[in-house]
């Protein structure tokens, strides 16, 4: 109704049905919308609800402790105490005479300080490396979190495109097969012809239902991220084009993912973290010097009067020259572990680079297989219109029509997944690199 109008008619009625008019319009621009979410807000859902992404970020809290635990035992330890004591006594003693009760109570506080521990030096020193290990691991968390992201948004529109497909190419063959009923019933073709219109038809119906689950599936894994099953969200837009990776060189995506990718930084973390344990384990051996201060105030006993004060204060020495050879046991198995990490860094490093190597081999085909893919639906357009002028002529048979038919909508189904195809592998080229960010999301434009 034109804006014009509608002033037109409200002016006319009276003023109780104006009030209940604007009420009712009120009401309307109040309701909330459904609108269709984008990429980025989708993310945003995650990063809120995924309970992988939230066991990450606990995880990560609890193991930035070790800081703090380590750097304690560094600093200087402070205690108190404090008893009272009441005894009642009813024997007697050697010469006869009952014992006194008495009631005492003793006050203490303390103080020590490590002078020279090598362990907590370099037990401190392995705790940073692990701490950063820890950040390093919530951070590669994250980025997973982006992928997996991107990977359930367009598996979900994916999954809505085939079925939209599906069912374009049902409808479409189930015309077909009416008409080519209504011309073996006036005679004009033979019955094989609808046996084939009739087959070709329940081959679409089974797909569509196949569909019709993966897009339930894909609703699902969706949910699973973001806590909430979205129906509606936008399309990639027509205008994102597959280009080939930036840089197009192959080496210098390796250079990047050497010194950004995480999981290699994880794995150089661990032998930091390694080599600083058997400086740990090694610093066993030597003595540890610490120094005290000590204060007890003591009142009452046997003498009620009495009070005594005791200040101490001064350095001691500890070392421990044998434990029944647990000290060589735990320095052996550090030195074991330390050679481990460091293998596990050479393995890391080629696996980086066998992902980034594929990431972008993958990522070049699929631009390329994209633009492939658009082309062949525009020639499986023409040639469906020609062997539709064909088989109008009587030049080409049923068969030739629906394998046309079925052709087109293929060459649909594989542009519209080759697209889904690269924008995911982008992403994964960049996530093997170490460089994906949120970012990265919301330059993916949406509609």
């Amino acid at each position: 109704m034109p804006l014009r109008f509608s002033a037109q008619l409200l002016l006319r009625v009276n003023k109780k049905t104006r009030w209940a008019l604007c009420s009712i319009a009120f009401y309307f621009l109040l309701m909330p919308t459904s609108h269709a979410l984008s990429l980025s807000e989708v993310y945003q859902l995650a990063t809120e609800n995924d309970p992988v992404i939230k066991a990450a970020k606990a995880n990560y809290k609890a193991d930035d402790t070790i800081r703090a635990k380590a750097i304690a035992r560094l600093l200087p330890t402070i205690s108190a105490g404090y008893s009272w004591t009441k005894r009642e006594n009813s024997e007697q003693g050697i010469t006869g005479l009952p014992v006194p009760d008495f009631e005492s109570e003793t006050k203490s506080i303390s103080a020590t300080q490590n002078i020279f521990n090598l362990q907590a030096i370099f037990g401190y020193r392995q705790a940073l490396a692990t701490a950063n290990q820890a950040q390093l691991g919530y951070i590669d968390a994250q980025q997973e979190l982006i992928v997996r992201t991107a990977e359930s948004y367009f598996g979900l529109l994916r999954a809505q495109d085939n079925l939209t497909s599906a069912r374009a190419e049902e409808t479409a063959i189930g015309r077909q097969l009416e008409q080519t009923q209504q011309r073996y019933e006036v005679g004009l073709i033979a019955i094989t012809d609808v046996h084939e219109a009739q087959a070709a038809f329940d081959l679409t119906v089974a797909n569509r239902l196949a569909l019709e689950a993966s897009l339930g599936l894909a609703k699902e894994n969706l949910a699973q991220l973001t806590g909430q099953h979205l129906d509606n969200v936008n399309q990639l837009s027509e205008d994102y084009e597959s280009r080939p990776p930036t840089p197009a060189n192959i080496d210098a995506w390796v250079e990047l993912a050497e010194e950004s990718n995480i999981s290699y930084k994880i794995a150089t973390s661990l032998v930091k973290a390694a080599s600083e344990n058997v400086r740990v384990q090694r610093s066993g051996f030597a003595p540890t010097v610490e120094g005290f201060a000590q204060y007890d105030k003591n009142r009452g006993g046997f003498l009620p009067g009495l009070s005594i004060e005791d200040t101490r204060f001064g350095v001691r020495a500890n070392w421990e020259l044998f434990r029944g050879g647990a000290k060589w046991a735990e320095n052996r198995e550090a030195s074991y572990q330390s050679a481990a990490s460091k293998a596990n860094l050479v393995g890391a490093k080629r696996s980086v680079i066998q992902q980034v190597r594929s990431a972008y081999l993958t990522t070049s085909a699929n631009a390329a297989e994209v633009n492939a893919r658009q082309r062949r639906v525009i020639s499986a357009t023409s040639a469906l219109d020609a062997t539709q002028a064909g088989y109008d002529a009587g030049t080409r048979n049923i068969v030739d029509l629906l394998n046309a038919q079925q052709d087109l909508y293929a060459a649909q189904r594989d542009y519209s997944n080759a697209r889904y195809d690269f924008v995911i592998n982008s992403l994964q080229l960049k996530r093997a690199a170490g460089i994906i960010t949120a970012a990265d999301l919301e330059s993916i434009p949406t509609e």
